[in-house]
Order: structure tokens, then C-alpha cells, then sequence
């Protein structure tokens, strides 16, 4: 649930089944509204692309964070991670760098970290001074 709709429900929301309460009120409502020349269906319609635009933000955000600590669940007690607390993109983008054995590989003079070619791949071999080895 987006933040700001759960701060708006801890305000002045009230857990009730409330559907079917004030059908008429609110059909007179609604009346009032269209001769007055608002045009509900519009403002429903950018209502329902906003609410939905905020869900998605939220659930995005959710699945970053849960991403992001499943990694360094994946990691603990191996590397720390050295973004921690300096925002979620960089945090997320060290853990996958550090899954991805990079730093591994590039001690171990891995030439495939370079280059795809394997003609390119011999010659970065030899300049590290180890061999071309495939992934």
C-alpha cells in the first residue's frame, strides 16, 4: 500500500464494511456534480491512473528492498557491502557486483571479464599474464 495511503487511512480512516452505506447520498451527490458541469467520468479516470501509478511505485519499491536484502542475505559473513546506508541504488548495484564474481575474476586474471572475443581474449590473457580461460 502506497505510504501516503496509509498515512491518510491512520488519520481519518475507520475499518468498517461501508460499501452499501449512503447509496442515495451519494447518487445525489453525484447528480449535483454533473449539472453543476464537472464531468466525473474524466476526473474518476485520472483518479484511477494516479491510484494506480502509486501502487506500482510503491510495489516497485517494495520488490527493490526486498531484492536489495535478499542479496546481502546472499552475502553475509563474505562481503560487506560498501554502499550500505548510501541509498538503495547503489546498495543493490554493490551486491550485484559482488555476486557477479567480478572481483574474484579479476584476481584470477580472468581475460573473459574484457572482452567476448577470444582472439581479444588471448591477447588480455597475456597482458595479465595468466591464460585465456572461458567463463
Amino acid at each position: 500500500m502506497p505510504p501516503g495511503t496509509l498515512a491518510a487511512f491512520r488519520d481519518h480512516g475507520r475499518a468498517r464494511p461501508a460499501i452499501t452505506l449512503g447509496l442515495d447520498d451519494a447518487r445525489r451527490v453525484f447528480a449535483d456534480l454533473a449539472r453543476a458541469g464537472v464531468e466525473m467520468p474524466s476526473i474518476l479516470k485520472q483518479l484511477k491512473v494516479e491510484a494506480l501509478g502509486a501502487f506500482a511505485d510503491s510495489f516497485s519499491a517494495l520488490m527493490l528492498g526486498i531484492d536489495t536484502k535478499r542479496k546481502a542475505a546472499l552475502l553475509r559473513g563474505r562481503y560487506e557491502i560498501a554502499g550500505s546506508g548510501l541509498g538503495k541504488e547503489l546498495d543493490r548495484f554493490n551486491v550485484e557486483f559482488q555476486l557477479s564474481g567480478f572481483v574474484s575474476g579479476l584476481w584470477s586474471k580472468k581475460a573473459d571479464l574484457w572482452s567476448d572475443d577470444a582472439a581479444e581474449q588471448k591477447r588480455i590473457a597475456n597482458r595479465l599474464g595468466g591464460s585465456a580461460r572461458p567463463t
